[in-house]
């Protein structure tokens, strides 16, 4: 019996320390895997070769700023405050063409990409003045990226994270809208803060999404119902719009499963905190755009150019424009330069159809 007793003994102490090891294993691969994760997150940037404080330096805006405004990828033209609006600035991220942005007292320009990290990047210049660049290549050719001439060009540019776009801006100011427009990179971005966006009270976002499955770059993750919908929701925020589809006809595009394939199906996605009413989830539409090509040439009857105006526009007896559209000095002229054109051709037209009748009557009056 003593005999038995102490294998018995033995054989438990072994199932023991076995049983242990298991245990141990398993909890240094779960450290692994949360030292990995952290690492890739950049929590570790002080060992990566580059110093990062814990928080950015918090930024100086204009006075009476209580409000701002921030557009990331706005290319030529960025969103600016109603001009009514005077405690609203906005910040405008342009990598590319952010020289080429008309000045404005609303407006910083920050000639800088961002990301998830920051640093440098290379970023490939795709369509004119460089609307589709991006930090990814296409997934398939077409007619936006395949001139030699015009696409494919790199460029080395800065880098921010995105975290650290909103702990620059100070506490006591309200983050009242952000746009994304970043190329595929856009859900990358904006996911790598977690749910900060609620815990920073960000009241409204408008970003660029794809739908069924649809992408238009190389390994991005940027899919509606795939990645954005369900973390959107997730972190306190509700859909409003997607392109112009409501929420309830935007989720029916989720009752689909499609294989991923390249093309081109972006839309923009109108997201609001959950606790915000319609009338103030509506007022994303009411920041108007700044626009400035450099193929519009400056008006020289306009002294103040980054005066702002809603216009009526009336060709013939046609009505352009309304109380609710608003146009840049350059943008009325773009405008009115195309309306008086198309006006011009229609009158072209007209007499050519009857030319016959009209040179009759130049007859009879001479």
């Amino acid at each position: 019996m003593p005999l038995k007793a102490n294998v018995a003994s033995k054989t438990q102490r072994s199932i023991f320390f076995f049983r242990s090891r298991i245990i141990v294993w398993l909890f240094a691969l779960a450290l692994g895997v949360c030292l990995i994760s952290l690492y890739k997150r950049n929590a570790f940037a002080n060992c990566r070769g580059y110093a990062r404080p814990y928080k950015p330096r918090l930024i100086d805006l204009p006075k009476g700023t209580s409000k701002v405004i921030i557009n990331i990828g706005s290319n030529l033209d960025p969103i600016l405050p109603r001009e009514d609006d005077a405690e609203t600035h906005a910040i405008a991220f342009e990598p590319v063409v952010g020289d080429l942005i008309l000045p404005h007292p609303k407006l910083s320009i920050i000639s800088a990409g961002v990301d998830e990290s920051p640093g440098l990047a290379t970023i490939y210049q795709y369509n004119d003045h460089g609307v589709s660049s991006s930090f990814s290549k296409p997934a398939a050719e077409s007619f936006w990226n395949n001139d030699p001439k015009r696409d494919g060009n790199p460029k080395i540019v800065p880098v921010v994270s995105f975290r650290d776009v909103l702990d620059s801006i100070p506490l006591e100011i309200e983050i009242s809208f952000i746009k994304t427009d970043m190329q595929g990179l856009d859900f990358k971005a904006v996911s790598s803060v977690g749910t900060y966006l609620r815990e920073r009270k960000v009241k409204r976002l408008k970003t660029e999404v794809y739908l069924d499955n649809v992408r238009t770059y190389e390994g991005v993750k940027n899919d509606f119902c795939l990645h954005w919908l369900p973390y959107m929701t997730s972190i306190g925020y509700k859909l409003f719009q997607v392109g112009k589809e409501t929420p309830e006809q935007a989720r029916k595009h989720c009752d689909t499963h499609f294989e991923e394939r390249p093309g081109l199906q972006e839309y923009d996605a109108y997201w609001v905190l959950s606790d915000l009413g319609e009338e103030d989830a509506y007022e994303k539409y009411e920041y108007p755009l700044q626009t400035k090509s450099p193929k519009l040439k400056k008006s020289s009857a306009v002294k103040d150019e980054s005066a702002w105006k809603s216009v009526d526009i009336y060709v013939g007896n046609s009505k352009y424009g309304g109380t609710k559209d608003w146009f840049s000095q350059s943008g009325q002229d773009h405008t009115v330069c195309k309306l008086t054109l198309r006006y011009l051709k229609s009158l072209q037209a007209l007499v050519m159809e009857n030319s016959s009748w009209i040179l009759l009557r130049t007859m009879l009056l001479i």
